[in-house]
């Protein structure tokens, strides 16, 4: 787990790319349970209505990379979730700007992000470290497959 270091946190303004003029980057309300996962008969009723914000960038009007607050909040702090979809898509820095952008607004609310990531995903650990966060803690995590 990576703990936000607000003295470290880089702006969007400063992970904004030459193209930017190109790219839509929003701030909007997202359903904590995907469409994918809502039609699983293991997910709970109530958290199918409830939603959190979320930034995604479009390049070309097609939606390249996103970042949500996942819904697990305490207090003043929240995690959150980074993804481009398209490995064709990666590494250009459009997470670091889904992110950024969304760190951004709720830094303005006096919310504080946490992150959250495997071991094995250095690309989610890099982004970490980019942004500004600083790993505190470690436990073990489990996937489940559902069938």
């Amino acid at each position: 787990m990576y703990e936000l270091e607000t003295g470290r946190f880089r702006t969007l303004q400063d992970f904004l790319r030459a193209d930017a003029a190109e790219l839509e980057i929003d701030i909007a309300q997202y359903p904590i349970v995907t469409e994918d996962e809502s039609t699983s008969s293991h997910t709970d009723p109530y958290f199918l209505e409830k939603k959190t914000f979320g930034a995604s960038v479009k390049a070309g009007g097609v939606t390249v990379s996103f970042c949500r607050n996942n819904g697990f909040s305490v207090g003043n702090e929240y995690f959150i979730d980074a993804d481009t979809y398209e490995t064709a898509e990666r590494n250009k820095g459009y997470g670091t700007q889904a992110a950024a952008a969304l760190i951004g607004y709720y830094l303005e609310l006096g919310m504080v992000p946490l992150w959250e990531t495997t071991q094995d995903n250095l690309a989610s650990q890099r982004l970490a470290l980019k942004l500004g966060f600083l790993p505190v803690e470690q436990y073990p995590v489990f996937t489940f497959e559902l069938y």
